[in-house]
C-alpha cells in the first residue's frame, strides 16, 4: 500500500495507534517511578547524594570519593562494575544493584523459557504432558532455564 494511494486514510489507524500508545504508557508506568533508581545504577558517580535513600547515603558518599573505584567503573561499565565492590564496605549498594539487575534478567529468562515452551507445545503436539514438556526443557535448554522451570512448576502446584 502506497502513501499516495487516494483510498489510504490515516484516520482508519489513528484509534489503533492511540490504543497501542496508551497500552505502552500503562505498561511502563512503573519505570517512570523507578527512574531515579536507574539513574543511580547507571551513573553512581554523578548521582546527587541528596536524592538517594538514607540507607544508601553513606555508601554512595564513600563510593563517589574512591578514585580507584571510579576508574574501575570507567573501565568495566555497568553492570559488571558492581561485582568489583568490596562486600563488607558496600553491602547495601551491591544489594541495590542486584535488585535492578534481577528486574531485567529474570524477565528475560522467563520470556525465553515461555517462548521455548510455546514452540514445543503446539496444537500438533497437544498430547504433551507436563512431564514430557519438562523432559524437553531439560534436553533443550541450559541449566538456568531448567532451574527457572522448576521454580515455576513448584509455584504452580
Amino acid at each position: 500500500m502506497k502513501l499516495q494511494d487516494p483510498n489510504f486514510k490515516f484516520s482508519n489507524y489513528s484509534k489503533n495507534i492511540n490504543n497501542i500508545k496508551q497500552d505502552f504508557e500503562a505498561r511502563f508506568q512503573d519505570f517512570k517511578k523507578r527512574e531515579p533508581n536507574f539513574a543511580l545504577f547507571t551513573s553512581p558517580f554523578n548521582f546527587d547524594i541528596e536524592k538517594v535513600d538514607k540507607d544508601l547515603h553513606m555508601e554512595l558518599i564513600e563510593l563517589q570519593c574512591d578514585s580507584v573505584l571510579k576508574q574501575q567503573f570507567t573501565d568495566v561499565g555497568v553492570p559488571k562494575f558492581y561485582s568489583f565492590l568490596p562486600p563488607h564496605q558496600f553491602s547495601k549498594m551491591i544489594q541495590f544493584a542486584f535488585q535492578i539487575c534481577a528486574m531485567f534478567g529474570s524477565t528475560y529468562l522467563c520470556e525465553q523459557l515461555f517462548s521455548h515452551m510455546k514452540r514445543n507445545k503446539t496444537p500438533e503436539r497437544s498430547r504433551l504432558t507436563d512431564k514430557h514438556l519438562y523432559s524437553i526443557m531439560v534436553v533443550s535448554q541450559d541449566i538456568k532455564s531448567f532451574k527457572i522451570f522448576c521454580v515455576i512448576k513448584a509455584f504452580s502446584e
